[in-house]
């Protein structure tokens, strides 16, 4: 509801190719822009404008994205209340802000698709991922590393049958008559880092999820073995792949990928912090939650706070410092705290 109430950014980036894609033939843009035909064809039929219509299609794909992801958290044990912390926290990060700041983009559909891929894997719903496989790469091809993870359960007949789905629907689009060629994506990493370089790309990267990424690494630590099983192996392959993609464009938007498996890592330490303390708990997601300020230059709320970089950096310092005094009180000198026995 509040995206929806306060009006977005301007139209910025890859976001001009989506709208004309919207406006008219698929065609007259560039790849890999023109072969995403998900999100502007269901622009079309919103009662709007093309931008209402894309973030229309962005800001429901991010909220059933969130109540799958508290639905599978439920399900695999984690309390309403570790859950409601690492959201708070999550939702104020680089990542996640970047998709209302500039909600015209294809990404809010992608991390629906993973997530509801991601979702019939732990499942074992093979027949319910099939339609996710065959239409999420036609939002944005992000989805597709899904079906790695039936080549990692060794189930390759599954496995076979997952990639052709994903391969086919981006053939037959790419084949369509009048379809632009595909992009260098060599030319485009040679690129990306002659522009920005390669220790700018590092901290873009820490940037995304700033504190988190050490919230994140405790959480590994303490969970179970049998929550370990499903929340590793996808957590992995996706901030692997948000590592190589990130060298072809805006790093922070490509570190969304894992954000479902970032969410579920701070939620085991959500989890295990406030059993020990639930003061300190509640304390540091308070701190975190206002990352809303910061990362929202785009929104009224942020216009007067985020002016400037080094507001960014300063929280990123208050929010380690924060983690460091709320694990420390609960922990005392053990920052990353040892499983329990079970």
């Amino acid at each position: 509801m509040f995206a929806l109430l306060v009006p977005p950014g301007p139209t910025l980036h890859d976001a001009v190719s989506y709208l004309a894609m919207v406006r008219g033939p698929v065609t007259a843009v560039n790849s890999p822009f023109c072969y995403r035909v998900g999100a502007p064809l269901l622009a079309r039929v919103w009662p709007g404008s093309p931008q209402a219509g894309l973030a229309a299609v962005t800001f429901v794909s991010m909220a059933l994205a969130v109540m799958l992801w508290f639905r599978m958290g439920r399900g695999l044990g984690l309390s309403r209340r570790a859950l409601g912390m690492a959201g708070l926290a999550i939702a104020s990060t680089q990542a996640w802000m970047g998709l209302f700041n500039n909600p015209y983009l294809t990404d809010g559909a992608g991390l629906l698709g993973l997530t509801a891929g991601w979702a019939a894997w732990v499942a074992d719903a093979f027949w319910w991922v099939l339609p996710v496989l065959a239409l999420g790469p036609l939002f944005r091809e992000t989805v597709a590393p899904v079906a790695l993870l039936w080549a990692r359960d060794r189930r390759w007949g599954r496995f076979a049958l997952a990639l052709l789905l994903v391969v086919a629907p981006l053939a037959a689009v790419r084949m369509a008559p009048g379809m632009p060629s595909s992009a260098s994506s060599e030319g485009a990493l040679l690129h990306a880092l002659r522009m920005k370089g390669v220790f700018a790309n590092l901290g873009d990267a820490l940037a995304s999820y700033h504190a988190l990424w050490w919230l994140a690494g405790v959480g590994l630590r303490r969970a179970p073995a049998e929550r370990l099983r499903v929340l590793v192996p996808p957590l992995v392959l996706f901030l692997a792949v948000a590592g190589v993609l990130s060298l072809l464009g805006n790093t922070v938007r490509m570190f969304a990928l894992a954000m479902p498996f970032m969410a579920l890592a701070v939620a085991e330490c959500f989890e295990a912090l406030a059993q020990r303390d639930a003061r300190a708990a509640w304390a540091l997601a308070a701190v975190l939650s206002l990352g809303v300020f910061v990362w929202y230059p785009t929104r009224p709320l942020g216009a007067g706070v985020s002016a400037h970089p080094v507001f960014q950096y300063l929280f990123a310092a208050v929010a380690l410092l924060a983690s460091a005094l709320a694990l420390r009180r609960a922990y005392g000198r053990d920052l990353a705290p040892r499983p329990l026995t079970r």
